[in-house]
C-alpha cells in the first residue's frame, strides 16, 4: 500500500498576505516575518497543525537566530491578532487557526483518506470534502506527529485510531539551557536539524551530570576549550564527542580537561545547578 500523504509541498501564498501577518511584520519587521512563514511551513508541512513547546522554540531560535524573548513576543501578538488560535495551544501546546485550516483541507479535498484530530478541528469538515466518499482516521490529541507517520504508512484501515503512546524520555531543564548555548558556540550547519537530534544532545548533557559525574563549569570550560583550540575548533561540532573516546581509549573529555585543569576553580555543587548559561563573548 502506498504511502499516505497528510503534509502539503507548499502553501497558498494568500496566507502569506494576510493582514494579521501585515500587523506582525509592521512590529518586527522582517524578523517577525520570517518567523510566521518558518512557522506556517512548519505546520502545513504536517498538516493543519504544529506542535509547539520548549525544543521547537528552541529549533527555531537557532535555525532564526532570533532570541526566544523575542519568539514569546511574536507568539503572543500572534494570539492577540487571532493569527493563531490561544484556547487549543494553552491547553495542548499546539498552534492552529480557523484559517490554517481552511486552506488546508480546500488543498486536500481531492484526497480519498485523511488524519484529524477532533479536538483542535475549528472548521466543518462538509464545507469542503465529500465525507462519504473519504476515509476519515480519526487520531487522538494526545499521539504525537511521529506516531502519526508510522499510522498513515501502516495497513490498518480502521477509521478511529485509538492508540495511547509512551511518555516521552524525561530530561532536565539544564539540559535544555546546554543545548541553547552550545548552539551559539557552532556554525549553522552543525546546529540540530530535528527534535530526535536535541534530544540525543540534552540525554547526553544529563549522562555527564548523572552517571559520568561532570559539572556544569566543567563541561563549559571542555566545550569552550574545544571551540576555541586551533586544531579542535574544526573536529568539535558535537557535545556527543565528550562521551566517546580517542585511539588511546580516553574519554575526550578527559583529553580536553586534562589540558585545562589547572584553570579550573572548584564551584560547590548547591550553586553549580543554578549557574545560568552563557554564550562565549
Amino acid at each position: 500500500m502506498a504511502n499516505i500523504k497528510i503534509g502539503l509541498d507548499y502553501f497558498p501564498m494568500d496566507t502569506i498576505t494576510d493582514d494579521k501577518i501585515d500587523l506582525i511584520q509592521s512590529k518586527y519587521g522582517l524578523i517577525g516575518f520570517g518567523f510566521i512563514v518558518k512557522l506556517l511551513s512548519k505546520i502545513y508541512h504536517i498538516g493543519y497543525y504544529y506542535r509547539f513547546g520548549e525544543l521547537e522554540k528552541a529549533l527555531l531560535s537557532a535555525k532564526l537566530n532570533i532570541n526566544t524573548d523575542v519568539i514569546d513576543n511574536i507568539m503572543t501578538d500572534c494570539f492577540v491578532f487571532n493569527f493563531l488560535n490561544k484556547p487549543i495551544f494553552d491547553k495542548y501546546k499546539i498552534i492552529t487557526s480557523h484559517g490554517i485550516q481552511k486552506r488546508y483541507f480546500e488543498a486536500i479535498k481531492r484526497r480519498k483518506q485523511i488524519y484529524i484530530i477532533d479536538e483542535i478541528l475549528l472548521v466543518n469538515l462538509n464545507d469542503y470534502i465529500s465525507t462519504q466518499n473519504v476515509n476519515i482516521i480519526k487520531v487522538n490529541v494526545n499521539i504525537n506527529d511521529d506516531n502519526v507517520d508510522t499510522l498513515r504508512q501502516s495497513k490498518l484501515k480502521e477509521t478511529k485510531v485509538d492508540k495511547t503512546i509512551l511518555p516521552e524520555k524525561e530530561f532536565s531543564d539544564q539540559s535544555l539551557k546546554f543545548v541553547e548555548w552550545f548552539n551559539k558556540l557552532i556554525p549553522e550547519r552543525y546546529k540540530p536539524k530535528n527534535l530526535k537530534q536535541v534530544n540525543n544532545w540534552r540525554e547526553c548533557f544529563d549522562k555527564m551530570i548523572n552517571i559520568d559525574k561532570r559539572t556544569i563549569p566543567d563541561i563549559r570550560a571542555v566545550c569552550e576549550f574545544a571551540r576555541n583550540d586551533d586544531f579542535w575548533s574544526g573536529n568539535f561540532y558535537t557535545p556527543l564527542k565528550l562521551r566517546k573516546s580517542n585511539d588511546e581509549n580516553i574519554c575526550f573529555f578527559d583529553v580536553f580537561f586534562g589540558k585545562i585543569k589547572k584553570d579550573l576553580k572548584p564551584i560547590e555543587k548547591e550553586k553549580v545547578v543554578e549557574k545560568p548559561w552563557k554564550p562565549i563573548v
